[in-house]
């Protein structure tokens, strides 16, 4: 397959491309099981609804299936149409990952899809979108606040508040955090945005704004798109006195295709919502990560952020590689972690007890010649750990390795151990 032409400029987040490419059929492994996707009102897709299974299988009409392994809810569509005015959005999976569409035919969006988080509401914690993190609670929700969860979550707790999440980009911040980008300008994995920071007044409503969803909507033939296709974080909580608790950031698109097409008024966006303006308003969060792969393209519309790019010139990339790099936890306090843990704030996978804790990760496919910064949160927040903490290397090689971390923890919450390899 031989590329004749490419032309693109960026400008103010406006992206237009017009590509001229021999034409095929791009493989996109969809089944079709779960039927055409015709959405002419506001629907919620609830993917708590999806059965446990692999994501390749044939699913029920209407439905899809969550498979563990990819930590993804995967649907095969026939086709999707989304009608004018209308929006399609989400209920979270209980273990909350990203959604991805696998269409055999054409997908036509005149209306909405919306993988957003949830706009905060007074004593919760910060909904994400599917496959984000969670917002931290304001002081009021558990009596004290919280940092966000998510690979780049803000840190809560003192001159820390009002902190804002990060992912393609960095957010805003005060002070005290675990500030640090990630993902890959590929969004493979596929992964959404992190939470922002609970602030410590007394007042309601002050919860981090949790980060938006991950989607992924491969089509064997055309993506129209006419309306929007969106990801974006939430801002934090406001109280009485016009008081906001940090931002989520943006989440993660990618839009795979043969033929990308849409006119101007088309958008593409996964990025915080813009700073809510208030007396101490919080940071605005960072932004996400938006992908565009195709064979052809016309598309004229606007994307926040500025996305990357690819025409294709092999069969598109749907999951990471099996050699991929991972890890997972092993143990915490001499408790087995599940494979698949629910990471619920209602529904814990362990129980601690106050005192000296271990955590031990396995990775697989990671070097061994340096050494791992590993976040913990907490729900309640009588200490937080500002400064990301060092795992040391039990034993192993690159094929498989075994870490361990060493923490102080004085109360009650969830722990959620995040590692990024220095």
């Amino acid at each position: 397959m031989n590329r004749r032409s490419i032309i693109r400029s960026f400008a103010l987040g406006m992206w237009i491309a017009i590509v001229a490419i021999a034409s095929a059929q791009i493989n996109v492994p969809s089944n079709g099981s779960s039927g055409q996707l015709n959405v002419t009102a506001d629907t919620e897709l609830d993917l708590s609804q999806c059965p446990t299974g692999t994501w390749n299988q044939l699913c029920a009409t209407g439905n899809g299936v969550y498979d563990p392994v990819k930590w993804a809810v995967v649907y095969h569509w026939s086709a999707i149409n989304i009608s004018p005015g209308a929006k399609l959005t989400f209920k979270n999976h209980p273990k909350n990952p990203p959604v991805v569409f696998l269409v055999q035919g054409n997908v036509v969006i005149d209306g909405t899809i919306d993988a957003s988080a949830k706009a905060v509401v007074p004593n919760d914690v910060g909904i994400p979108g599917p496959g984000g993190f969670r917002g931290g609670y304001g002081k009021s929700g558990l009596g004290t606040e919280t940092g966000g969860f998510g690979p780049g979550a803000a840190y809560g707790g003192g001159s820390g508040s009002y902190n804002s999440g990060s992912y393609g980009t960095q957010g805003q911040n005060n002070g005290y955090q675990f500030r640090t980008t990630y993902g890959n300008s590929q969004v493979v994995p596929l992964i959404g945005g992190s939470g922002g920071a609970g602030d410590p007044s007394l007042t309601l409503g002050l919860a981090g704004g949790g980060g938006g969803g991950a989607l992924l909507i491969a089509s064997r033939l055309t993506v129209q798109l006419n309306g929007t296709v969106q990801a974006n974080g939430a801002h934090g909580g406001v109280n009485q006195n016009n008081v906001y608790g940090g931002d989520g950031s943006g989440g993660g698109i990618r839009l795979i295709c043969q033929s990308l097409q849409g006119p101007v008024s088309a958008m593409v966006e996964a990025r915080s919502k813009p700073p809510g303006g208030g007396i101490n308003g919080g940071g605005r969060g960072g932004d996400g990560r938006i992908r565009l792969e195709f064979l052809t393209a016309s598309f004229n519309g606007t994307t926040y952020p500025i996305p990357s790019s690819a025409v294709l010139e092999s069969d598109p990339v749907i999951w990471p590689a099996s050699d991929a790099p991972t890890c997972r936890i092993l143990s915490i306090d001499g408790q087995n972690v599940a494979t698949d843990p629910k990471g619920a704030l209602n529904d814990v996978d362990v129980t601690l007890t106050k005192g000296y804790v271990t955590t031990i990760i396995e990775c697989r496919n990671v070097p061994v010649d340096g050494s791992w910064r590993v976040g913990v949160r907490q729900m309640s927040k009588t200490q937080t750990y500002n400064s990301p903490l060092q795992a040391t290397l039990v034993g192993g090689n690159q094929i498989l390795s075994t870490w361990k971390l060493d923490f102080w923890y004085l109360d009650r919450g969830v722990v959620q151990p995040i590692a990024q390899k220095l």
